[in-house]
Order: structure tokens, then C-alpha cells, then sequence
């Protein structure tokens, strides 16, 4: 079981940037958002394996590009969206920089960790 926040991460320039009021800033994607050549597992192995990879990027993920923000990976998620702890039985949990001893909770937390951990 890892405690890396990543599914994985993109090779700079994967996506093309805009220049816009998040120019600058990094940004990880959960593993449910489409990535046009990756696949969407959704925090479970049973289900990335039933998918193809995605034909085209989520609209809201070419937005974020758009305005500037460098997509940097897709981040380990609770399986299919099912708690709000942050833990994961298939993956393991990423650990919580602020507070090691607990878990880093919540849906955002795994993406917020993963963009500031590169």
C-alpha cells in the first residue's frame, strides 16, 4: 500500500497552459476526472480495469488549464466516492502532512495534498 497521494502524474507540458488568474499555480485532479489517454479508476482497481482510457479531457480540467493552472497528476481518492475520510483499503492512505497522525480527510484533501507535494 502507498501513501504517495498520486495515481500518477503528468509529464510538464501534457497540457497546454493559458495565461489566466491561476498562471503559476499547480494543480492535482482526483482520479475521477477524465484525462484524455489516462484511465479514471475512481479509487478502485476492479473498476480501472473494466475502463479504457479516456477519449477526451473533463471540460472543467481544460478549464483550470485554460486559466493558467499547471495539471501536475490525478490523486488517490476514496473508492468511488464513497466516504469522506480520505482512506482507501485498495491504495492506501495518503498521509497528512499537517497531521501525520490522522487521516487527510475529506474529498479535496488527497488533490490539495498532491498539488502542493511536487
Amino acid at each position: 500500500m502507498s501513501t504517495d497521494p498520486f495515481v500518477t502524474t503528468f509529464p510538464e507540458g501534457t497540457f497546454p497552459q493559458g495565461d489566466g488568474v491561476l498562471s503559476g499555480l499547480r494543480l492535482a485532479v482526483k482520479d475521477n476526472l477524465d484525462i484524455a489517454g489516462y484511465v479514471t479508476g475512481s479509487g478502485h482497481p476492479g473498476w480501472a480495469a473494466l475502463r479504457e482510457p479516456a477519449a477526451s479531457t473533463a471540460p472543467v480540467v481544460r478549464m483550470l488549464a485554460a486559466a493558467g493552472a499547471r495539471i501536475v497528476g490525478k490523486t488517490q481518492m476514496d473508492e468511488l466516492a464513497y466516504s469522506l475520510m480520505g482512506e482507501n483499503a485498495h491504495y492506501g492512505t495518503p498521509l497528512n502532512p499537517a497531521a501525520p497522525d490522522r487521516v487527510p480527510g475529506g474529498l479535496i484533501m488527497s488533490a490539495r495534498r498532491g498539488a502542493l507535494h511536487t
